[in-house]
């Protein structure tokens, strides 16, 4: 049979748009993974363990960080098994959303002076669904790399999605003061809901920006303002 040219277009065009989004996919659930260690070492001892020295409260904090490295292979483990038989992309959506939702449930938590003991508690539990999440999508971003990539080729398309890490742990100068900022008001306002950003409280949308009066006499400075205003 004659050829005509072409005929390998679009699985070529497919096994990219999957390398593409599976290097997006892990991008993203890494930076929301590393973000929570900027978090650790910058606010969570004062918010959720604020009855232990400055140097336990950061030790206690990154030890909830160690907790999403322990999940890690637990989620591999159960998003491989269920991917065989429903589907990579099912589970690696699924994936994603459960890491986006523990994420915003995290900035949603009450600290430890408003619920006590409770507050470190819940804060380790969205961390093992953070790290579920994570080693989910990671391992199955690879597998679906693989599985779509023409013979000779899968080396390469399998390196894709450990691209993500890297991109997803790029260092931001704004991360660290945006989670200083968040910290500070989560602290002076003494609510169960964190001041998400947009700067207004998401359960009465009192404007949490500082008035001029905050200012006066002194420039405002980025702990007196928050990254978002």
């Amino acid at each position: 049979m004659e050829r005509l040219g072409g005929e390998g277009t679009g699985q070529t065009s497919s096994i990219r748009q999957v390398a593409l989004a599976s290097f997006i996919g892990t991008a993203i659930e890494w930076y929301d993974f590393f973000l929570y260690g900027t978090a650790a070492a910058l606010v969570f001892g004062k918010l959720f363990f604020p009855e232990a020295t400055p140097l336990q409260g950061t030790l206690l904090a990154f030890g909830t960080y160690g907790v999403g490295f322990f999940a890690r292979p637990v989620g591999g483990i159960i998003f491989g098994h269920y991917g065989d038989r429903i589907g990579r992309k099912t589970m690696l959506v699924l994936s994603l959303l459960i890491m986006g939702v523990a994420t915003f449930l995290i900035g949603l938590l009450p600290t430890f002076e408003q619920v006590g003991v409770l507050a470190p508690i819940l804060l380790v539990v969205l961390r093992l669904f953070q790290g579920i999440g994570v080693g989910g999508e990671w391992g199955g971003a690879v597998l679906m790399a693989v599985e779509h990539a023409p013979p000779g080729r899968r080396g390469f398309y399998g390196s894709w999605p450990q691209m993500g890490p890297a991109v997803g742990f790029r260092p931001d100068a704004r991360h660290g003061q945006g989670v200083r900022a968040f910290g500070d008001l989560r602290r002076s306002h003494g609510r169960q809901h964190a001041p998400l950003p947009g700067g207004r409280d998401p359960s009465g949308g009192r404007d949490l920006r500082p008035v001029p009066d905050e200012c006066t006499g002194r420039r405002c400075t980025s702990e007196t303002r928050a990254p978002w205003a």
